[in-house]
């Protein structure tokens, strides 16, 4: 007989909410008789960096959809992106894996360009960049731009578009492109999102900066990308990455080698992190809340609790009377 388990998925806007419980439910589902309560759950899953999680006062597990740290002294468990071994309270598993569909093709596209055409490979258009979000790092800027002196690189996002308008299918759009510029918001190790995954699912060859440890394997503690699959873009020598890039742009013989290099190097890549992350969840809701318990009762942590609570109150007070007054 299954047994009960109270749990609650705590992110601000609905459609994270629905994606990461119905992720994250796969792997209990199985185990565990799961009842969502959202009032007075024993276990929580919630944004790293959201502090309204202090008022459930049960198991905390925080997940880190962006470049964050994760807390210890408000989760007791924390699951992200970087690579950091911490008693059984962590496990890295990067954003990307939830895009399941465009992982999967990644995986599968070593099998897939053989049987395409390589001369409808090499003649496609040059270099396709799809950003949305602004105000992240200005390197992304600078390189676009420098990039664009020598061929037009097509902006298809909502941030510097030059085609007419916002696509509405990236990886449909990307597939008509030799190459995608596919930059980190930041760049921090460990930190390697979608963006990459998403630009080789697309058949193209990805011209990458972001995760400094991307490239190397899983066992040797890094982030498991190969780096005869990806351009990679040195902050300090733009130039050279470029004259890079227009190399392969001008040599269909290398280019063509880039595009059949698998992109991970390990051997069934999803499948360890997913069994990895099943392992990490069963074990924490194998216990009852009291024993799943870490983040400790010290003083100082109690205090370091007590006092973010206190300023969570003053500002959610602060808001409620700031929208007030605006609508008075």
């Amino acid at each position: 007989m299954k047994e009960q388990k109270r749990v609650n998925f705590f992110f601000r806007k609905a459609d994270q909410r629905k994606w990461y419980s119905d992720f994250f439910l796969i792997f209990l589902k199985d185990r565990n008789e799961l009842i969502i309560d959202e009032v007075a759950p024993s276990f929580v899953f919630h944004e790293a960096h959201l502090v309204d999680v202090l008022k459930y006062d049960c198991v905390r597990i925080a997940f880190a959809a962006e470049n964050v740290r994760i807390d210890f002294n408000i989760s007791d468990y924390g699951i992200g992106f970087d690579h950091l071994n911490f008693q059984d309270r962590y496990i890295r598993f990067p954003l990307y894996l939830l895009y399941s569909g465009a992982t999967r093709m990644a995986e599968d596209r070593i099998h897939v360009i053989p049987k395409i055409d390589s001369n409808s490979l090499v003649n496609r258009k040059f270099c396709s960049f799809l950003v949305s979000n602004g105000a992240a790092s200005e390197f992304r800027v600078r390189f676009f731009k420098e990039l664009s002196k020598y061929k037009k690189v097509d902006s298809g996002g909502g941030f510097m578009n030059n085609v007419g308008g916002k696509v509405a299918d990236k990886l449909s759009w990307q597939s008509e492109y030799k190459f995608s510029l596919c930059f980190e918001n930041s760049s921090t190790s460990g930190y390697l999102t979608e963006k990459l995954i998403q630009a080789y699912a697309a058949n193209t060859v990805p011209i990458y900066w972001g995760d400094p440890d991307a490239f190397g394997t899983l066992k040797e503690g890094k982030s498991g990308i190969n780096p005869k699959a990806v351009i990679w873009v040195d902050e300090s020598n733009m130039k050279q990455s470029i004259e890079h890039i227009l190399e392969l742009d001008s040599n269909e013989e290398l280019y063509l080698s880039y595009l059949n290099e698998p992109l991970f190097l390990d051997e069934g890549h999803s499948k360890i992190f997913a069994n990895k992350l099943e392992d990490f969840l069963c074990s924490i809701f194998r216990q009852n809340p009291e024993n799943a318990y870490r983040r400790g009762f010290g003083l100082a942590r109690m205090r370091i609790e007590n006092r973010t609570k206190a300023r969570s109150s003053i500002y959610t007070s602060f808001i409620k009377y700031l929208k007030k007054r605006l609508k008075s």
